[in-house]
């Protein structure tokens, strides 16, 4: 099962015991843990990080840099806008590095 499949199960469980519960306006918050595989490569004097299983990427000056720069990246492509009601929280991002 996709990421995406398992948020689309959980945002939908969510609806189903929201439209039960009278009376309720926050959402119930869904904790999520999520494991991707990252693949870091060294273009023009930077190494380069993207999650393959989602559209993210992101950079840093040592191979460990960018790799806690994609876990951040990771979690900020999955935050809510300012001011929205949470449908799910991210506990724990696990990034694997491909070898290269």
């Amino acid at each position: 099962m996709t990421l995406e499949e398992r948020v689309s199960r959980l945002e939908s469980a969510s609806g189903r015991a929201r439209n039960g519960a009278e009376g309720l306006d926050a959402r119930p918050v869904c904790r999520v843990s999520a494991t991707f595989t990252v693949d870091i490569s060294r273009e023009d004097g930077v190494y380069v990080s993207r999650a393959r299983e989602i559209n993210v990427a992101s950079f840093g000056e040592s191979r460990e840099e960018a790799a806690a720069n994609i876990r951040e990246a990771i979690e900020l492509y999955f935050e809510d806008p300012p001011g929205a009601m949470p449908a799910f929280q991210i506990d724990k991002v696990e990034v694997v590095v491909a070898s290269p």
